[in-house]
């Protein structure tokens, strides 16, 4: 692009404007002088020079760049000081000019404040900054307004005055594509800003953190196509926004043979998720939360969402595959009540994918009649994806934790052969009804939360 340099005269000063046609080319007042000069010129070609008059003590006192240009920049001797900006930007500073002078702008667009925006932080003109910010508040959001705020220098963003806009504008992309699978095409199509105001979002309606990586790493080969590329970005800018420890295990391995992260990385990556599948509900939540926890995730303090689980369709499980001296897995399945009390009158949850074998598995869980049809009551069953062609005969056992033994109490026990698209259960695990199961004397919600687990033995 082309670029203009703008001189500024002191005391009653005017404004040279200098446009040149070269994008890295700067002009500046050296470029008139002997061999210098000459060098200069070679480097770019003038195509207008603006002569403005101002007075360097407004300019000094609303801006300490410009302070410092009249103060330290420049001899007495001289009455030249050259500003160096792009010929795009020439409308831009003369309205932030005109607003060191009035305190007002006359374009109050969008595209023009943005422009402005950026050229009252390049010279430090922090009431610019904050009347902008005033100004685009007044717009209405839209995903124009929120994806062009988004793509403003990260200078510009950490600014005190556009913290609040920013962060609107964050939640308002965040909620405008929430529903990742109706709107993945649009989502494939944003900048690298939109994903990370995505990726923040704990409320993504998403089956789970697998499919939501899945669509990540797709985009990231849309926009990223060089692998290098590629990995840095996801390394550097979204790793922290992706919530590994509430991956499956078999996609965490995935993660150690691709090529999307350094082998060091994946590691590390692949630990962490690991180790915290391995804590306690307590040291869990205290990750979350921002605490400072010291053992297997040794001397982590929180500074991102990586601990944080979002508000998954398919609620995640922790599973531990074991192969001898039976092959089995143990599954635990929390659900928070007010995630039960949705289920009533007649809805259902299902946990996301664990794996016996090479067998996908699943949990439902079930508000519906019980067999004497007389009330709605709880019921946990066991299903196998659809896609499984197989057959598979287990013994299945569910259990509750139960304040009445302090520990989980067995409520079902059974041999079943299955195969894709099948479930099997008990309709009424507690063997009540709804209402005293959900009550708030219920033995089976510890701090709000009802804690489930099943080990399912093949047979």
């Amino acid at each position: 692009m082309p670029c203009e340099g703008t001189s500024v005269h002191r005391d009653e000063h005017d404004i040279n404007c200098t446009r040149t046609d070269k994008e890295d080319g700067l002009a500046s007042v050296n470029q008139y002088r002997g061999d210098e000069a000459t060098r200069s010129m070679e480097l770019l070609t003038v195509l207008r020079v603006k002569t403005i008059q101002i007075n360097s003590a407004i300019l000094a006192v609303k801006s300490p760049y410009f302070y410092k240009l009249f103060s330290n920049g420049m001899r007495e001797s001289e009455r030249v000081a050259t500003l160096q900006i792009h010929a795009s930007e020439e409308a831009s500073l003369m309205e932030l000019l005109n607003f060191m002078y009035n305190n007002t702008l006359s374009k109050t667009t969008l595209s023009s404040l943005l422009d402005i925006l950026m050229l009252a932080d390049k010279y430090d003109v922090a009431s610019c900054m904050r009347y902008c910010s005033q100004q685009l508040s007044k717009l209405p959001m839209t995903c124009n307004f929120a994806l062009s705020l988004l793509d403003l220098p990260s200078s510009v963003l950490q600014d005190v005055a556009l913290q609040q806009l920013t962060h609107s504008a964050k939640q308002f992309i965040a909620f405008q594509f929430r529903n990742m699978k109706k709107f993945e095409n649009q989502v494939l199509n944003l900048s690298l800003t939109g994903i990370e105001a995505i990726l923040s979002s704990d409320d993504i309606q998403v089956r789970s953190e697998d499919v939501l990586y899945d669509l990540v790493l797709k985009w990231a080969e849309v926009h990223y196509p060089e692998v290098e590329e590629r990995r840095e970005v996801l390394e550097t800018r979204l790793r922290q926004l992706i919530r590994f420890p509430y991956m499956t295990r078999s996609k965490l391995k995935e993660i150690t043979s691709s090529t999307n992260f350094g082998p060091e990385v994946a590691s590390e990556i692949v630990l962490e998720a690991l180790f915290f599948k391995t804590e306690t509900p307590y040291i869990q939540h205290q990750l979350a939360s921002g605490g400072h926890i010291e053992g297997e995730i040794e001397n982590v303090v929180n500074t991102d969402k990586r601990f944080v689980e979002r508000a998954y369709t398919y609620r995640p499980v922790r599973a531990v595959e074991v192969e001898l001296p039976r092959r089995h897995c143990v599954v635990y399945l929390d659900l928070k009540r007010k995630e039960c009390v949705r289920l009533f009158p007649s809805r259902r949850t299902r946990s996301q994918t664990f794996h016996l074998g090479r067998h996908g598995l699943f949990l439902l869980a079930y508000c519906h009649m019980d067999n004497e049809n007389v009330s709605q009551c709880f019921g946990l069953y066991l299903g196998m994806e659809k896609n499984e062609s197989a057959s598979l005969t287990v013994d299945c056992e569910f259990a509750a934790w139960s304040k009445e033994v302090m520990g989980y109490q067995r409520k079902y026990d059974s041999s079943k052969t299955f195969s894709g698209g099948q479930v099997f259960g008990r309709r009424n695990l507690f063997n009540t009804s709804w209402a005293a199961f959900i009550a708030k004397d219920s033995p089976y919600f510890i701090n709000g939360k009802l804690h489930l687990r099943a080990v399912v033995t093949v047979k």
